[in-house]
């Protein structure tokens, strides 16, 4: 080392800049081997941010065409009850003119048995209670038509919206069936028997007329 130190100083080199010179290399080279590293975890990152900045846009994509897919549902959806609507307001004409004509009817007929001094009481307390029952029906019909006017008119916003507006109409649709059943059920087990009966008795007095 001694000869080492001697022949460099008769080059003109101190032992300080040996001592640079020894070191320097080692340290440069763990130097080079940082910013390699660095660059490195700078480029994984750049890498993993971009990942992740293209899930989030194929995530948003993928929201747009659900949204899309559903508000081209809703308007569909929105289109056939429109379609449906202006098919049971024509129904419900109809049904609550069906129903009316046979109250109509009935208190025709009592007029009559009425004029001819033939007792109505249990005819007329029969038309109290069907036509409670048309007006039951015309009521809940009416509610029915309501709510499909509204589901129809429920904006394309929300798929819950529309979806709670159909149940709406549903539910009131069954509401309207069972009133009509109960008109059906009425009809069947209470006018019909008592027309029959009034019918009967009408035959049998015109009978005891006609052998007098």
């Amino acid at each position: 080392m001694k000869h080492t130190l001697v022949s460099m100083a008769a080059l003109g080199l101190g032992t300080s800049l040996v001592a640079t010179i020894l070191f320097v290399g080692p340290a440069t080279a763990q130097t080079q081997n940082e910013t390699s590293t660095l660059q490195n975890t700078n480029t994984v990152q750049a890498q993993e941010s971009d990942e992740i900045n293209q899930l989030e846009v194929n995530q948003q994509e993928r929201a747009a065409a659900v949204e899309e897919r559903l508000q081209t549902r809703c308007e569909a959806v929105k289109q056939r009850l429109e379609a449906h609507l202006e098919r049971i307001e024509v129904r419900a004409d109809n049904r609550e003119d069906k129903y009316q004509n046979i109250v109509n009817k009935l208190n025709t007929l009592a007029l009559r048995l009425e004029n001819n001094n033939i007792a109505t009481e249990n005819l007329r307390l029969a038309i109290v209670d069907v036509s409670s029952l048309v007006s039951d029906f015309k009521s809940s019909y009416q509610t029915y038509v309501a709510n499909v006017q509204n589901a129809a008119n429920t904006a394309c916003s929300g798929d819950s919206q529309l979806r709670q507006a159909i149940d709406q109409a549903k539910q009131s649709l069954d509401q309207a069936k069972a009133d009509a059943e109960a008109i059906s059920e009425n009809v069947t087990n209470q006018l019909r028997p008592l027309l029959e009966q009034i019918k009967n008795d009408l035959a049998s007095q015109a009978n005891a007329e006609r052998d007098n």
